[in-house]
């Protein structure tokens, strides 16, 4: 149905690496966005069309799916969980005047804008960028493992090349923390790369140094990770993702149905990719699209939204202003949070045009409770 003046069903596009094999992940994003949208009534749910189209985790399959969905005239687009096609699409999208909204995509140069450019952001993210990440894996080892020699091991993807450079920069800034060599020993192992190559790299660390703690970023952490490593590694395997929920979301019995209850804590990516539709939404739920789509990115930059993250807002660069962590680890056999790690950072926003950067930890509980689970 095409819409005329703002009627019809409002179009959404949705993109994300579909493709069969699904990988956990994958499957994180179907459940994420059932439950999202199974929270509207019934009644609003027929307002909005979605279309669907995997971008192959590539930059390749990022440009055919811009393509795709720009065709059909979406109004704004949730998705693109790769910072390679999440490049890629973005120019597309932004000449089109479409908001791009990342559950997942951690590159840091997707949220910069050239000199030049409108006055609101075309790219809004949900999670943190990959500098931040690395602060997070810093507080998490500095939490565990004080005064730490730290050995970073990336996978042969461009995320985990580029975000293990994120995290060696973040050590670098630290006082107390120290980097060590290829052959140099180690307190701590960070895995940087996707799901199944930090798993790899831990298993093979794992058995050539017993003594060390091993510690899974962003995309390595599911809370299936306890059923891929033996029972040996258990008590020094970390993880540090986003937190689950914020203050306003929903209570833990609104996962009901999801597959995750109260029992079973959301993956990585759950509550991110639900918050992004919600926003998603919301957005183009209320009153008819102007023809000029700026007023689309005008509003999601200045307004608050009351999602499953709970409100967020996003900063003059669309970065989330509210980013916090959580320490994994595993206990009772399972692997799942088990501490705050909350991550304060300050610049490139209108509140803070000096550009400083703070960062703030608090725990949840003592480590020490922790070590002793």
């Amino acid at each position: 149905m095409k819409r005329i003046d703002g009627k019809g069903p409002r179009r959404i596009g949705i993109s994300a690496a579909f493709g069969r094999p699904l990988s956990v992940h994958s499957r994180t994003v179907f459940e994420a966005i059932r439950f999202a949208i199974n929270r509207q009534p019934m009644a609003k749910r027929k307002n909005f069309k979605f279309y669907w189209i995997s971008d192959a985790m590539s930059r390749f399959g990022g440009m055919s799916a811009a393509r795709y969905l720009v065709s059909h005239d979406v109004e704004i687009v949730v998705g693109h969980f790769s910072s390679n096609a999440a490049h890629a699409a973005r120019s597309l999208y932004r000449s089109h005047g479409i908001p791009l909204i990342l559950p997942a995509a951690s590159d840091d140069r997707l949220t910069h804008r050239a000199i030049g450019t409108t006055r609101w952001p075309d790219t809004f993210r949900l999670c943190a960028a990959n500098n931040v990440i690395g602060m997070a894996a810093v507080a998490a080892v500095n939490a565990v493992r004080p005064g730490a020699k730290v050995r970073i091991l990336m996978d042969n993807s461009r995320y985990g090349k580029i975000l293990g450079s994120a995290i060696k920069a973040a050590l670098a800034s630290d006082a107390t923390l120290t980097f060590a060599g290829e052959n140099q020993p180690a307190d701590c192992c960070i895995a940087a790369g996707h799901f199944e190559g930090a798993h790899q790299i831990l298993t093979q660390q794992g058995k050539n140094t017993p003594g060390e703690i091993l510690l899974l970023v962003d995309d390595g952490v599911h809370p299936s990770v306890a059923d891929f490593f033996p029972a040996v590694y258990h008590s020094r395997l970390y993880g540090v993702a986003a937190t689950q929920a914020g203050g306003n979301g929903p209570s833990r019995s609104a996962w009901s149905g999801t597959g995750h209850g109260a029992n079973r804590p959301l993956p990585p990516f759950f509550i991110e990719t639900a918050a992004a539709l919600e926003i998603a939404m919301g957005l183009t739920g209320k009153g008819a699209i102007r023809r000029n789509r700026s007023d689309l990115h005008r509003r999601l930059a200045r307004e608050l939204w009351k999602t499953s993250m709970g409100l967020v807002g996003f900063s003059d660069t669309g970065d989330n202003r509210d980013i916090s962590f959580s320490l994994w680890s595993v206990q009772h056999g399972r692997f799942q949070p088990a501490a705050m790690l909350e991550i304060e950072k300050n610049g490139g926003d209108r509140h803070d045009p000096h550009g400083r950067s703070t960062t703030r930890v608090r725990y949840d509980e003592s480590i020490a409770n922790l070590e002793n689970r």
